[in-house]
């Protein structure tokens, strides 16, 4: 499935749940404070309860907790990483 249209999917879903009167189902996780970081991909830990998203522009991963902490994962170009356009974290080995 392309990502665009799995992530605008989701979204459309959502959006159709709070017009319905369904608004207790939609809750915002976390906003991007970066205007141009254009996301590729985004994972979700449930053991440390950590959100990762990565960024096609700016070649970085970020991270958010459910307190409001955002913070680089691996910043920009670092170790050379390129445009991640997926991820997936495995809980029980603790791994993206």
């Amino acid at each position: 499935m392309n990502i665009k249209i799995g992530i605008f999917s989701l979204v459309f879903v959502l959006l159709a749940l709070a017009g319905c009167g369904h608004q207790e189902l939609v809750q915002t996780a976390f906003i991007i404070p970066e205007k141009d970081l254009v996301p590729g991909g985004m994972a979700y830990d449930p053991v440390t309860k950590t959100f990762f998203v990565s960024s096609v522009a700016k070649r970085k991963i970020i991270t958010f907790s459910l307190s409001g902490k955002t913070e680089d994962f691996i910043s920009s170009g670092q170790d050379g990483i390129g445009e991640v356009l997926g991820m997936k974290v495995d809980p029980k080995k603790q791994q993206l």
